[in-house]
């Protein structure tokens, strides 16, 4: 089956769109810059390795969600209520952690993982608060419980 291409898009929200929906796949995108997927209850993998353009990926309430491919020109990863994905990435689950280790920042349910931009170093509280701020995200530093 041949996929119809969306050159314009550059980005994306899916948000509680298809209760059996269990695997996500990007081919008709190719130059989506971000992507929020948001509260989806079955989703169990997410495939965005394709996406060579993918620089933002927001996930939020997708409770079942413990595979995801991503791309190396990802840059910031926010997971947010997915408790099997962010509990692979807090303990370096090897299935998980190789594909995501080169992101520069990485955010799990309010834990700072990985935070390499020196230039906002000394921003990384108020990032955090301010999303805090949206009821969504709730910021700690690294090693704070």
């Amino acid at each position: 089956m041949q996929h119809q291409q969306h050159h314009s898009l550059h980005t994306l929200l899916i948000s509680n769109s298809c209760d059996s929906l269990t695997s996500l796949a990007f081919p008709a995108f190719p130059n989506l810059n971000n992507l929020a997927i948001l509260r989806h209850e079955n989703l169990t993998s997410l495939e965005v390795s394709q996406l060579q353009y993918l620089q933002y990926l927001f996930i939020h309430g997708c409770p079942k969600l413990q595979s995801i491919r991503v791309p190396a020109s990802l840059s910031l990863l926010f997971i947010s209520e997915c408790p099997l994905l962010g509990e692979g990435i807090e303990r370096k689950d090897p299935l998980i952690w190789p594909s995501i280790s080169h992101i520069s920042t990485i955010f799990v349910d309010g834990k700072w993982m990985i935070f390499k931009i020196p230039h906002l170093e000394n921003s990384k509280k108020q990032i955090g608060a301010s999303w805090s701020k949206h009821n969504i995200w709730r910021a700690k530093e690294p090693g704070q419980e």
